[in-house]
């Protein structure tokens, strides 16, 4: 057997000799996933003639090149967040509730909801985004309104409800109906300072207090 590197076949000389045929003539399949052609941490797989790519949560296109969230929203996971101001917990609740996101990359429409983190990478996660020292707190949408004590906790616009709670220690404490995650600050012994992301419980706000209580909006989609 004989390589011709040139012309990228391989002939096979027994054929030649044999029977005296035309020699075999096989194709040379090239990876072509060498050239890294996915972006956004997509999975190549290579293929015949070709690849697929197969995109991580969050992007869509032959090559993942398209973010499913809107331009202004901010997405990690299998979520798309978008913050706006100061309101009440229930105004918060409803403007949320109002929006009807399309999704880029023919992905369709979501119906938005008022933020609820669900597990403590989330809850890391939208601090790092949209808590810090002007912004210390943000509705969650979660409350106690039908039975006191008993929280009811819903992830989406249908209304599924979460079993995941962070309160910080003490809390809920009775303070109000409503759910908010706090950008705390922690003093160690050592004198360092860091900031403990938990849910407090507290009541709703109106107009000029709303701004007081420093609680932002944040709303969310699923993709």
């Amino acid at each position: 057997m004989e390589e011709f590197a040139k012309t990228g076949i391989t002939v096979t000389h027994a054929n030649v000799l044999s029977d005296g045929k035309e020699p075999t003539v096989k194709s040379v399949n090239t990876d072509e996933c060498s050239s890294q052609p996915c972006r956004n941490q997509g999975i190549c797989q290579d293929e015949e003639n070709g690849y697929t790519c197969t995109c991580e949560d969050g992007w869509t296109g032959t090559h993942c090149e398209t973010a499913l969230c809107p331009s202004e929203w901010f997405h990690y996971g299998q979520k798309c967040y978008y913050q706006t101001s100061y309101t009440s917990w229930t105004y918060a609740k409803s403007y949320c509730g109002s929006l009807n996101i399309t999704l880029q990359g023919g992905a369709g429409s979501r119906q938005a909801s008022l933020l609820l983190v669900e597990s403590q990478e989330e809850t890391d996660i939208i601090a790092k985004e949209f808590l810090g020292e002007s912004i210390r707190r943000i509705w969650l949408n979660c409350n106690d309104l039908l039975e006191e004590g008993t929280w009811i906790c819903e992830k989406d616009a249908s209304g599924t409800v979460s079993s995941y709670r962070n309160w910080y220690p003490g809390q809920p404490d009775g303070n109000g109906d409503f759910a908010i995650i706090v950008n705390s600050t922690v003093t160690a012994e050592d004198g360092m300072t860091s900031y403990d992301v938990r849910w407090f419980d507290i009541g709703d706000c109106y107009y000029y207090f709303c701004y007081i209580r420093y609680a932002r909006t944040v709303c969310q989609v699923y993709l």
